[in-house]
């Protein structure tokens, strides 16, 4: 296997830094480019139209006061985490705390997806809108998963190639599971207007590259956590909205009713359009009080826009 392209990334700072102060807000910017395209501002963000090219989406705001902003929105969504999120711990001092480490388990491609979709969705793009794919920052988002509390587990889970992403999550002490997408032939489909074909269906005309085994590695490794830590329910973080059931597993939802039954807190960290029915469901959300949680990510979509230093674009 040749070797994947070398990712352009980021010195990475640590969290207590740039999380840290206060930092006056900038207004939006309207108006138009002419180098770019037509612009279109929503908040903080911006779209470029550009001619015969893809969409671009960039944010007004530097990316340190980006994440000022999320921290505040921390702060005021969970405030019993504000000792840590002003302080988060580090293994090279002590910890006031004497809870168990979290265990934090990302779903790479459903938190990315999610990412792209929810940046459209701001300026009301369709799904399939060519727009160019900005780095994810991930750094950013790690903040979000942790917020300061001391960790267990760190790991991720995805396809090749690595990004810019996954150097940082391994820079910021992430296990990686990078796994090779296979071929497969996509479900046969009836074929409209031929009278030839009528009734029969038809393969689509090639295979297609996706996934596979990333949503049962993610499970397993949950299981084995869960099994290890038999005698010391903590904190489940899993970073994936998906409650379906696998291709080779019962799926996220039926492990994360397995920590809940052990006493576990969970957290579900996901974009809105990649939140399984699973997880809604009123009756079984509300069958667990305050041990489960789903924390929506859309409103920290803008400070997942990784610099456009970085971007590549």
């Amino acid at each position: 296997m040749g070797e994947s392209p070398k990712v352009k990334v980021k010195k990475t700072v640590p969290l207590t830094k740039s999380f840290s102060g206060n930092e006056r807000p900038v207004q939006s910017r309207k108006g138009t480019d002419s180098t770019k395209g037509s612009v279109t501002v929503k908040g903080n963000l911006k779209l470029y139209s550009l001619p015969e090219q893809k969409k671009k989406i960039v944010s007004l705001l530097p990316g340190q006061e980006r994440k000022q902003i999320v921290l505040q929105s921390l702060l005021k969504k969970f405030p019993a985490d504000e000792s840590t999120l002003r302080s988060p711990y580090h293994p090279s001092r002590p910890f006031a705390s004497s809870e168990p480490g979290i265990h934090i388990f990302i779903d790479n491609s459903n938190i990315i997806i999610g990412f792209y979709q929810a940046l459209k969705r701001v300026f009301s793009l369709s799904e399939n809108t060519p727009t160019y794919r900005p780095n994810f920052d991930f750094h950013t988002f790690s903040f979000i998963l942790e917020r300061g509390r001391r960790t267990s587990t760190k790991c991720l889970v995805g396809s090749l190639p690595s990004t810019a992403a996954i150097v940082e999550a391994e820079n910021l002490g992430y296990t990686t599971n990078l796994l090779t997408r296979v071929e497969k032939q996509q479900a046969p489909v009836t074929k409209p207007g031929s009278p030839k074909s009528a009734g029969k269906k038809l393969p689509n005309d090639s295979p297609k590259k996706t996934e596979q085994a990333v949503d049962e590695i993610i499970s397993l490794k949950m299981a084995l956590t869960l099994l290890d830590n038999a005698d010391c329910p903590s904190t489940l973080v899993l970073a994936s909205g998906d409650a379906a059931q696998g291709e080779f597993s019962d799926g996220f939802r039926s492990v994360v009713e397995r920590f809940l039954k052990a006493g576990w807190k969970v957290e579900v960290m996901s974009f809105r359009n990649c939140l399984g029915n699973g997880y809604r469901q009123k009756e079984w959300g509300e069958r667990w009080g305050d041990r489960f949680r789903v924390v929506e990510l859309d409103g920290y979509v803008e400070a997942f826009l990784a610099d456009e230093d970085v971007m590549g674009v």
